[in-house]
């Protein structure tokens, strides 16, 4: 009987050793988890500071990681403005409040909001029934819907022919003057016949004059 006894006493305190154990097994696993999850967090912290400084961009695997970050903020900045636009909302430059799109200033803290550019003027055109602008192209009014007549086609005037001058033209048309030397006289020649001398008859024969 005495035996049996010890051996249960026995179980019992080799039952509670176990359950001690097991709790300080659990109690170390909730350590190591915690020290984890420190761990963790100071990896991130370090990770942050490096993103943040842009450390160790020489590095391409860190540089793929920069490559990366900025390919998702690009599509954040795309999804906010997308969001702003619905919204028809503005972001305040000096405390990040929403401001209404078509608001001067902001309703927070007084910052005078940026004002967009005025749209090009595309087409110069305007409704004749109400005088609003012309989409081009338009044939309706987008605004009165009157029937838009297109514009009637500008003739575009012809170059007057100019009265020619007769004095250039002639100038021209006239043939240069040809420059023409005098001739020389002939020398005589060896053997040219030299013509007899004419008589007068009434030198030869006075008498015959009375």
């Amino acid at each position: 009987m005495a035996d049996f006894f010890d051996k249960m006493g026995s179980a019992a305190h080799s039952a509670l050793n176990k359950g001690k154990d097991f709790a300080e097994v659990q109690k170390l696993n909730m350590d190591i988890s915690s020290n984890t999850d420190l761990i963790r967090g100071v990896r991130k912290s370090i990770g942050d500071y490096v993103a943040d400084n842009h450390l160790l961009a020489e590095d391409p695997s860190v540089s793929a990681f920069y490559a990366q970050i900025a390919q998702y903020e690009s599509v954040i900045a795309s999804d906010r403005e997308k969001i702003r636009i619905l919204k028809n909302i503005q972001i305040c430059p000096k405390c990040n409040a929403e401001v209404p799109l078509d608001a001067k200033f902001c309703p927070s803290c007084g910052q005078a909001m940026p004002q967009p550019a005025p749209a090009p003027v595309q087409n110069s055109s305007f409704c004749p029934n109400c005088g609003k602008p012309l989409e081009p192209g338009a044939v309706f009014c987008g605004y009165c819907g009157a029937k838009i007549e297109p514009p009637a086609p500008v003739s575009q005037a012809q170059p007057v022919p100019q009265a020619p001058n007769n004095d250039a033209v002639q100038t021209a048309e006239a043939p240069a003057a040809e420059t023409v030397s005098p001739a020389e006289p002939a020398a005589p020649s060896d053997n040219a016949v030299t013509p007899p001398p004419v008589s007068d008859p009434a030198a030869q024969n006075p008498g015959s004059q009375i």
